[in-house]
């Protein structure tokens, strides 16, 4: 089967070569060097900050007869960059996609971000940036052996081969995987809302699910896939996510504020959402089953 695509992408943590029907992901030849170098970087938290850029004039002066050429940086010019790119730890390789012209758009950026998600890190090709901070290791609740890894990719693969909503799957991927790059409880717990309610959207256009309002959004959620249901949390959520949207407060105070209660909201409903998009993708294991408001590793 002829190569069509590949691309380097990072950066992903692990080492062993993943394989699927119509392609694979392995470390490039430098991986050891790479994450040596990323791991000297990065943060004891675990992430990867922006580097920290500024504004440089140009200066010319004429010294033993050349003409030679200096940067000085401009006072208070120095901040953190917007966006960055990461050092690319892997190369994926796809054989037959769907859509020979873009890949970057389509099956290449799919597969990219849903092994993303798999092991709860960001990635992007490398050539394309990255805003926040970047997990440099894997962080999932869950055991995967190698081998589930590459049966759910082309589980999940196939499904979205078939989905008429593409964007939106793609889409949830790549938010999920964002939400740990914020660094507020209620920015974090703004975004995993908004993946929430993308898996609704999509879960109503594919499913025909449908529900009037938000407790019931996530209960007939939930209940569609036979998941764990805490109705306490549910309505905590429910009520935290109406005072964030529509009075931007946050526990009923300022955002930035808040308990360890609402903090433990935006950890829940992230894996929460983690769960949901799991199931959409079609995985049926114990972790689809395990309560998402306790902490812990459980097995997938």
């Amino acid at each position: 089967m002829p190569l069509i695509f590949k691309n380097r992408i990072g950066y992903l943590p692990y080492r062993n070569t993943i394989q699927f029907s119509n392609g694979q992901i392995h470390p490039l030849d430098n991986f050891d060097n790479v994450c040596e170098s990323v791991k000297k970087k990065a943060n004891n938290d675990g992430f990867y900050y922006p580097p920290v850029v500024g504004m440089y004039r140009e200066r010319h002066e004429i010294l033993d007869g050349k003409l030679e050429t200096f940067e000085d940086l401009v006072p208070n010019t120095k901040r953190h960059a917007r966006l960055f790119r990461m050092p690319a730890s892997h190369e994926i390789q796809l054989f037959d996609p769907t859509n020979k012209n873009d890949q970057k758009k389509e099956d290449g950026l799919f597969i990219t971000y849903l092994v993303a998600f798999i092991f709860g890190v960001r990635l992007q090709f490398h050539d394309w940036w990255f805003d926040g901070r970047v997990p440099i290791y894997i962080q999932q609740d869950f055991h995967i052996s190698h081998s589930s890894i590459e049966n759910f990719i082309d589980k999940a693969y196939n499904i979205w081969l078939n989905c008429p909503e593409k964007k939106l799957l793609t889409n949830l991927l790549y938010m999920q995987t964002k939400t740990q790059s914020y660094e507020w409880d209620w920015e974090r717990f703004f975004i995993s809302y908004m993946v929430f309610d993308g898996c609704y959207k999509f879960l109503a256009k594919t499913r025909h699910i449908s529900s009037k309002t938000h407790k019931d959004r996530l209960k007939t959620v939930l209940e569609y896939f036979n998941m764990k249901i805490d109705m306490n949390w549910i309505e905590y959520i429910v009520t935290l996510r109406n005072d964030l949207f529509h009075e931007a407060l946050w526990e009923e105070g300022q955002p930035g504020s808040g308990s360890t209660y609402a903090h433990s909201a935006a950890f829940h409903l992230s894996k929460l959402n983690s769960r949901i998009v799991f199931a959409i993708l079609g995985h049926r294991g114990e972790y689809i089953q395990s309560p998402w408001w306790l902490s812990g590793t459980f097995v997938f």
